[in-house]
């Protein structure tokens, strides 16, 4: 089913490298205003996706179509994109609002046009009294800003971003991740960024293209992708998880009850048939308690490491008998609640996702 307000279209597209499949038959959809990002690891084909967008590589097979227009086989310059890079690419021998009004002063734009438009851009990214400062007395971010406003002059239908915070320390990077994406609301500009970090994915993100191996494997929100993962690749890669290797014993009240290692347990969802699944549980859904909770999911565990991380503590849980593990995360406060070393942990079937795959 095709998205509404299409703004770009891949259509069965391939991009090989030798006998490398970097993308394999690829289809995907991008609406109008979203911020969508490509997610996965070096070498799943999302900076390739991106640049066939851009105009940078072209497919081997298939079509790209942008706002309706077949675009598969036009250079940069003749699509309505632009491009932001790692490492920003801004003239060093031009000030703040030279770097701005470049795209606009090739277009043949009148110098008062030019002048009013870099004003409002530099107000935009916040950085209305850097005018005439030139890139190297900058910080990171602020060169950052002044990549996003140079790219976003021409009033670009869709903005590309490769990994542009990938140079920003971590302080300044998560400081940077809100203020682009506020950027991109407040523009209403179509944005697609790629990265390898979940935690950026996640914060930014309207939709999130999870890719492997040249392919996507989900396709999602957030929230979606983080609490009912398809595949096992998707809830590894995203953020940590326990995995569970379970036999399917039927169903209970329209939830699936599966055995996990003599244990049973249930899980909102289906196994489609399957008789062995594999499910996964985020270590903060697990609720922690002295007493045995009212719960289908309720085992009793041991507390054998506390890990301190400021704003939560990781635990590793682990039966008597020691075959069963388990890892939660929990507020201090919670797990300073708590009396003694054996403890109960719990959690809601509905957060115990049967993956596809």
């Amino acid at each position: 089913m095709h998205r509404q307000s299409t703004i770009a279209r891949f259509t069965d597209v391939t991009k090989r490298f030798g006998k490398n499949v970097a993308v394999g038959r690829l289809h995907l959809d991008i609406a109008q205003g979203e911020f969508v990002t490509l997610l996965g690891p070096s070498g799943c084909g999302k900076s390739t996706t991106l640049r066939m967008l851009g105009g940078f590589e072209t497919p081997d097979e298939g079509r790209i179509l942008l706002a309706g227009e077949d675009v598969t086989r036009l250079p940069p310059n003749r699509r309505d994109v632009n491009m932001v890079f790692q490492d920003y690419a801004l003239f060093p021998h031009m000030t703040v609002a030279g770097n701005i009004a470049f795209g606009l002063e090739l277009q043949g734009h009148g110098r008062g046009a030019i002048d009013a438009r870099v004003s409002e851009l530099l107000e935009l990214v916040q950085l209305g009294s850097f005018r005439d400062r030139m890139p190297d007395q900058l910080s990171g971010g602020q060169r950052q800003r002044v990549a996003l406003a140079r790219a976003l002059a021409r009033e670009p239908k869709l903005l590309l971003l490769d990994e542009p915070l990938g140079a920003l320390d971590a302080k300044l990077r998560g400081q940077v991740q809100i203020e682009l994406k506020a950027l991109q609301q407040r523009t209403g500009k179509t944005f697609l960024f790629v990265t390898h970090d979940q935690e950026e994915a996640l914060t930014m993100s309207d939709r999130i293209i999870v890719m492997n191996a040249g392919r996507i494997e989900q396709d999602g929100t957030p929230e979606e992708l983080y609490h009912q993962p398809r595949s096992r690749f998707v809830a590894d890669f995203i953020g940590e998880t326990n995995l569970f290797a379970c036999q399917v014993r039927g169903s209970e009240d329209g939830l699936a009850v599966l055995d996990w290692n003599g244990i049973l347990l249930r899980a909102a969802g289906s196994p489609d048939g399957r008789t062995s699944v594999e499910a996964a549980l985020r270590p903060e859904s697990i609720r922690l308690s002295t007493e045995r909770p009212d719960q289908a999911n309720a085992l009793r565990m041991r507390i054998a490491r506390r890990v301190f991380k400021g704003s939560r503590i990781d635990l590793d849980l682990e039966a008597q008998d020691g075959d069963v593990r388990l890892k939660a995360s929990a507020d201090p406060a919670a797990i300073e609640a708590l009396t003694g070393d054996t403890v109960w942990a719990s959690w809601d079937p509905a957060r115990l996702a049967i993956l596809q795959a």
